[in-house]
């Protein structure tokens, strides 16, 4: 699950990140706003399933922000964020759709609950399970946070950062200051994957969220990818979850 936290309290951002990767560490962070015009932009750009939302913040405020985002039929999962005085805003946010909201100050229940709510509504709008037992884009998900090698960590990051490029190992070990050979070895020791299958399994990850949340062209999407080759990307797409991009999104659409 791909996670967002929109909130104007730095202490408060980092409380809900803790309690979010204690539930589940194999959440993906996908980023953090410290209010709702940072996130009306983030947003759209990081995609991410669920976004933790508080109410009143500078500039813009949680539920105006999801109002913006809603008429740009951005799909995500909101759970408000409130303080008892907050509480008679609760309504408006349930009438924009949100999932959930929780009461400060936010505890590890609050947060575990949210997840599971939120997991079993994306779990219900699944359609081809098959897909999730075959694809090890799934599993990819984990390796950042499981890794105990600073290398690895640095390399999953750079793979993160630049997925709108090609990136190959020599430039990526460029970058890193090793040698390639230094960089594959070790990591395949640490996560199992060849450096080439990682980076192609979070090009597919990547992509199945693009095709699911946006309406872009499956062209677009590719290039998004970094793969310029719209046909190249269309065989690498079916080759690892056995389905074409265009057959994905007609299931994942269906299922809405």
């Amino acid at each position: 699950m791909r996670v967002m936290i929109i909130e104007d309290e730095k202490r408060a951002r980092a409380v809900i990140r803790n309690l979010v990767l204690a539930v589940d560490p194999t959440v993906q962070i996908v980023g953090e706003c410290s209010n709702g015009m940072e996130g009306l932009e983030m947003i759209p750009k990081m995609l991410p399933d669920l976004v933790f939302v508080d109410i009143r913040m500078p500039g813009m405020s949680g539920l105006e922000m999801i109002r913006h985002l809603s008429r740009k039929h951005v799909k995500t999962e909101y759970v408000v964020i409130t303080g008892y005085s907050d509480f008679r805003y609760a309504k408006e946010g349930i009438d924009l759709g949100v999932s959930g909201y929780v009461l400060k100050p936010v505890t590890y229940e609050d947060i575990s609950a949210q997840l599971a709510k939120v997991q079993s509504r994306l779990e219900e709008r699944t359609t081809v399970p098959l897909i999730q037992e075959r694809l090890p884009v799934l599993r990819v998900r984990e390796v950042e946070q499981k890794s105990r090698n600073l290398l690895v960590k640095k390399a999953v990051r750079y793979i993160h950062d630049h997925i709108s490029t090609p990136c190959r190992l020599a430039q990526t070990a460029r970058e890193l200051k090793v040698s390639p050979e230094h960089l594959s070895r070790i990591f395949h020791m640490e996560t199992g994957y060849t450096f080439t299958d990682y980076v192609r399994y979070v090009k597919i990850d990547y992509a199945m969220v693009l095709l699911r949340k946006t309406s872009m062209k499956v062209q677009e999407i590719s290039w998004e990818i970094g793969m310029e080759n719209d046909k190249y990307f269309h065989n690498v797409f079916k080759e690892t979850i056995g389905m074409t991009p265009k057959q994905y999104r007609m299931l994942e659409g269906d299922s809405e």
